[in-house]
């Protein structure tokens, strides 16, 4: 297997954050049928071609595993902590909007660029470029201020503090 057969893989193992396990056994047992593995191969050659038309695509698509990849020949720490980052940022549960994840990825103490940010990709983007060139010690701090997701609030969740007006005593 060639290296970007085996990152094209990697980025493939990323999007299990993103899909159900379902998902993945139904495709699994499509790529059992010789006509969907016709169909699937015939697309990605539609694809390949397609990138090799449209460099501004690939640049953008492989952005981050660059990135990665030279943080890892340099610094296999710091690469095992981006890696991580990584998935934690795209994961959807844990901040499940774009600005609910810049709040979170400025909280941590990692200087992002002042820009709308739309996609979700392009935070964790800004992210690893900002976060590489920080130390270790301080890439793990972040890394911590981000594991924990911050809760909403409403009323609701505060009704098992407030007293029922029934059990309250009257002062006579």
């Amino acid at each position: 297997m060639t290296e970007s057969a085996s990152k094209l893989l990697r980025e493939l193992a990323l999007l299990l954050l993103r899909y159900r396990p379902q998902d993945f056994e139904e495709l699994a047992s499509l790529l059992g049928r010789p006509e969907f593995t016709a169909a699937l191969a015939q697309l990605l050659a539609e694809l390949a071609a397609k990138g090799r038309r449209s460099p501004a695509l690939r640049r953008r698509a492989s952005g981050r595993s660059d990135l990665l990849e030279a943080v890892r020949s340099t610094d296999e720490a710091k690469y095992a902590l981006l890696r991580d980052a990584q998935e934690k940022l795209l994961d959807r549960g844990l901040h499940r909007t774009v600005v609910d994840l810049v709040q979170a990825v400025e909280s941590s103490g990692v200087i992002l660029l002042k820009r709308l940010y739309r996609r979700r990709e392009d935070v964790v983007r800004a992210f690893m470029e900002a976060a590489s060139g920080m130390s270790t010690g301080d890439l793990g701090q972040a890394l911590a201020k981000l594991g924990v997701a911050k809760a909403t609030s409403d009323l609701r969740s505060w009704s098992n503090i407030i007293v029922p007006k029934k059990d309250v005593q009257k002062a006579d």
